[in-house]
């Protein structure tokens, strides 16, 4: 069992929450939601005091217009926040929205850094930074067919992160519908959805609190398993952004170069006039 992180409330309680609200129809349905499971919940915030690879950039600057939406908390001794995070990203001089749903986890157990995200979902919506990792290391491989994940670190980090990677985690990290991604680094753990993860949806929530508890459980059972190890420095991050807006970015260079052929092709008929 793991810590008490909701307000008097037994740690399993919290698991099993009344979902009721969800579907009550209200226009504040979360909030009434987070409120009834004596949660906090808070509409909009643009100044996010949390580290993480969809917060900041590579260099560690704020994601442009960066911010986070229906931010739900489940208050104890360590952080646990359940959000919808977005920024702005910039291709071919246009801007986008980007979003992503997090669970932000607070640890004070030591856990191999790393980054893991679902092959399948990276084809489709890649993670905006990712780590630096020496040359000629590839990721390696965890699980295989179309629930296999790529994993960063460094060679040295691998079996700190598969100990942490149990069967369960990666079964909920990726149920076969939306792949998640972790980020493992020092003090914190960071999962990371396509999709939004403070929702009105019982069953993600369901999911984001199963999530919570085995990560919680486990970070400790790995450390209790290697007890006076201490926090590895956080991996340098490297910027994803061609990956993230090369489809946007295509796409505006195509209308570019077929505005100018539509324009070239226009000038040639007007000459033979």
């Amino acid at each position: 069992m793991v810590e008490d992180r909701s307000g008097g409330r037994s740690a399993r309680d919290w698991l099993d929450p009344d979902f009721s609200e969800l579907s009550s129809g209200a226009p504040d349905a979360l909030a009434r939601f987070a409120r009834q499971n004596g949660w906090e919940y808070y509409a909009y915030s643009n100044e996010v005091a949390l580290p993480g690879l969809v917060f900041h950039e590579a260099d560690g600057r704020d994601r442009f217009m960066g911010g986070a939406a229906d931010i739900v908390r489940i208050p104890g001794r360590l952080l646990t926040e359940v959000g919808n995070s977005a920024y702005i990203s910039q291709p071919a001089g246009h801007q986008v929205g980007r979003m992503w749903g997090y669970i932000a986890l607070q640890i004070d157990t030591p856990v191999a850094p790393f980054v893991l995200q679902s092959r399948r979902t990276a084809l489709h919506r890649p993670l905006p930074s990712l780590p630096i990792l020496p040359t000629g290391l590839k990721p390696s491989i965890v699980g295989d067919g179309d629930r296999a994940f790529e994993l960063y670190t460094y060679v040295a980090s691998v079996p700190g992160a598969h100990a942490l990677l149990t069967d369960r985690i990666r079964s909920l990290l990726d149920d076969g519908g939306v792949g998640f991604a972790l980020e493992s680094m020092p003090g914190w753990l960071f999962v990371y959805s396509p999709e939004k993860l403070s929702t009105l949806d019982a069953s993600t929530w369901r999911r984001v609190l199963q999530l919570i508890d085995e990560l919680r459980a486990q970070a400790a059972t790995v450390a209790s398993a290697n007890p006076g190890a201490g926090f590895s420095a956080a991996l340098p991050m490297r910027s994803n952004a061609w990956a993230v807006d090369r489809r946007h970015a295509l796409w505006v260079y195509g209308l570019v170069a077929a505005g100018g052929v539509v324009a070239g092709l226009l000038g040639w008929l007007f000459s033979l006039r």
